[in-house]
């Protein structure tokens, strides 16, 4: 018998790969960042074991930083750079890697100082004194090392003194100070170029004599020639003798003469009835006109024009009454006495008026005691002559004439 054996025998091929690159490679699925000799097994075509090599190199670039401070520019890679900041420089090193560089920049500027100066005679500048007018310059490194070129306008002066003769009167203002006194004066000061300078000030003052008045006049007063109706403070400007303004003053108070009308109406039954300082007694008073004549506190004559109506028939409210008030004159408080000769119930009326028949307060009282008194401030109201009423049923029961000072 022969037998026959028909075989195949199968080789794998083993692959090997190299590889230098840079920072990281993959293969076959693997990522590798370290250089090394590294295997891959695995079945081929022909389903036979094949193991591949890989013979690796990592190259890692060297990034470089670089820091820097420097003056006014900074030239790095070809670049040149004005300004601080951080750069980038991106290049392939020796590996063929790709390598960033950084640069950390400061730049400092120096500051060129530029001073200008005014002065007298002479001036120090950074050591160095200076006689005349110029520009000067000074090179030195600042804080930060770098070249800084000060610069000196330079004027140099020289002071003027100047002497002022017066003649004025009361008073004359040179320098801010304020002389009322003749006399010689100095005033040291820096002049128009920062020099010191002192002028001279000869002075004659002529003081006028201003002469004071005080007049009080009913209605109007005449002064100068001027005719015045209010009162207030007035002046009178002329020249005296040397020619200065003299200023008379006058402090004029004027004062008004008065002249009331008053309306009045009362019932024959109320009579004897007092009205002010007057008393109408039964018989003696009708219906009319009533003339009053008086000084005021301030001396002035006035009148008082009293409209009386004088009522016929029979009251049968008779009530009498009288007023009494103090202190009289008064600044504020004035105390108001009532006296009931008959005593009555109904409420009576305290009434405060002024000289124009104006009504300015009013306070109701009980009625039912014959004594009473009653308070009314008047430290708000004006000088003058005022009256207070007791009326009662409006009808008025005693008046009384109050002065407030």
């Amino acid at each position: 018998q022969v037998d026959t054996l028909y075989l195949t025998i199968n080789h794998a091929t083993n692959v090997a790969v190299t590889v230098d690159t840079c920072d990281w490679y993959s293969w076959n699925g693997e990522t590798y960042t370290a250089s090394g000799t590294y295997y891959y097994t695995h079945d081929d075509v022909n389903n036979c074991t094949q193991v591949d090599t890989l013979y690796l190199t990592i190259n890692h670039a060297t990034n470089v930083a670089v820091t820097v401070d420097t003056c006014d520019w900074y030239t790095w890679n070809g670049e040149t750079y004005t300004a601080s900041g951080t750069y980038y420089h991106t290049h392939v090193d020796a590996n063929n890697c790709t390598q960033v560089d950084t640069l950390y920049l400061t730049i400092n500027h120096a500051t060129n100082v530029a001073v200008t100066v005014d002065t007298c005679d002479w001036y120090i500048w950074n050591g160095e004194t200076y006689t005349a007018s110029g520009t000067y310059y000074y090179t030195h490194d600042d804080a930060n090392n770098c070249t800084q070129v000060d610069t000196l306008y330079l004027t140099i002066n020289h002071a003027t003194n100047v002497a002022v003769t017066v003649d004025t009167c009361d008073w004359y203002s040179w320098n801010g100070e304020t002389y009322t006194a003749s006399g010689t004066y100095y005033h040291t000061h820096d002049d128009a170029n920062n020099c010191t300078q002192v002028d001279t000030l000869y002075l004659t003052i002529h003081n006028p004599v201003h002469t004071a008045i005080t007049e009080i006049a009913c209605e109007s007063y005449t002064w100068n020639g001027t005719t015045y109706t209010t009162s207030g403070d007035y002046t009178y400007a002329h020249e005296d003798v040397n020619g200065c303004t003299q200023v008379d003053t006058l402090h004029l108070t004027v004062n008004a003469s008065v002249s009331i009308e008053y309306y009045l109406t009362i019932n024959e039954n109320d009579l004897p009835y007092t009205y002010g300082d007057t008393t109408f007694m039964p018989g003696s008073v009708q219906t009319g006109d009533y003339t009053f004549y008086f000084t005021t506190d301030d001396g002035c004559d006035s009148i008082i024009i009293l409209h009386l109506t004088v009522e016929t028939g029979i009251n049968d409210y008779a009530l009498s009454a009288s007023i009494n008030v103090y202190p009289n004159p008064t600044r504020d408080i004035v105390n108001v006495q009532l006296t009931m000769h008959n005593a009555q119930e109904e409420g009576i009326d305290i009434q405060l008026f002024d000289m124009f028949g104006r009504l300015l307060y009013v306070v109701e009282t009980n009625g039912r005691t014959s004594l009473q008194t009653t308070q009314i401030d008047m430290s708000s109201y004006a000088q003058g002559v005022y009256f207070v009423k007791a009326v009662s049923n409006r009808k008025t029961i005693a008046v009384r004439k109050v002065v407030k000072q």
